[in-house]
């Protein structure tokens, strides 16, 4: 009877000492539940966050390469009363004893490149700069690079084919001689009235070094009355002394391309836009 109640006394402390044991490990077990709840908690709750960073590493890398690979273009918007895009146009616009005709060259129904500008018309984008400064003399080399500044290197500028005929009005002759311009006295008249061109530009844009003007044009035809296009079948508006007051809105629209060269912008082509 003493050796059963020994027994029953050791059993029990087993029994007290095995569940010691196990509750250890419940409570371990119920920690690291506890740790894998939170951490999945947090995840989820970061995961934007997680994968925002992600995707903003990507994309940076990714913006690096695209600019690096020269695929992202940069675009120069200019503000159209800027100086470098009013003079680009107005060294096209030239007038040869009052004639208005002469801006037509470069606004009619085709396409126009700087290989097309007549040798007359190219002296006289520049000559009037030379004769507005007082110049006496001007060397070929000299005035040949003020042309190319406008039309380009490519342009061959050659004074000796120019055929005046009376339809022009030179401030300076040509010696071929000396290959020299030299500054004449001249009496050139000219027109006054209703002229038959009148514009405004609309846009300017540079991208990858071409430059594309937008200009807006309203076709005079030497009275009273404005067209639309350059046929002169549309009329746009009766001339009443100010330009101001003609819709461009609705006037012929032409793309003037130029291009970077030497730090320049030079005449590419003018076109139509349909």
């Amino acid at each position: 009877m003493i050796f059963y109640d020994i027994l029953t006394i050791e059993e029990s402390e087993r029994v007290e000492e095995k569940k010691k044991g196990n509750s250890g490990l419940i409570i371990l077990v119920a920690l690291l539940l506890l740790l894998c709840v939170g951490m999945g908690a947090f995840i989820f709750v970061n995961k934007d966050k997680l994968t925002a960073k992600e995707n903003t590493k990507t994309t940076v890398e990714n913006e690096k390469k695209a600019i690096n690979e020269g695929d992202c273009k940069e675009l120069n918007v200019y503000d159209t009363a800027d100086s470098t895009i009013t003079d680009l146009i107005s060294n096209l616009n030239v007038s040869i004893l009052g004639d208005w005709k002469h801006f037509e060259l470069f606004v009619n129904d085709k396409k126009v490149e700087a290989k097309d500008v007549d040798q007359l018309t190219a002296y006289h984008m520049v000559e009037r700069n030379y004769f507005s400064s007082d110049a006496k003399s001007i060397s070929l080399e000299e005035f040949t690079k003020e042309v190319q500044k406008i039309l380009g290197k490519d342009y061959a500028f050659k004074p000796e084919s120019i055929n005046y005929n009376g339809s022009s009005c030179p401030q300076y002759n040509y010696d071929a001689n000396t290959k020299t311009f030299n500054k004449q006295q001249t009496a050139c008249g000219g027109t006054s009235g209703p002229v038959g061109i009148k514009y405004i530009i609309t846009k300017a844009v540079e991208s990858d070094g071409l430059l594309e003007i937008n200009v807006r044009v309203a076709f005079g035809d030497g009275s009273s009355i404005f067209y639309s296009d350059y046929a002169r079948t549309k009329v746009l508006k009766e001339y009443s002394g100010s330009e101001t007051d003609l819709d461009y809105s609705k006037a012929a629209l032409y793309k003037f391309t130029f291009k970077s060269e030497d730090g320049n912008f030079v005449f590419v082509s003018s076109e139509p836009v349909k």
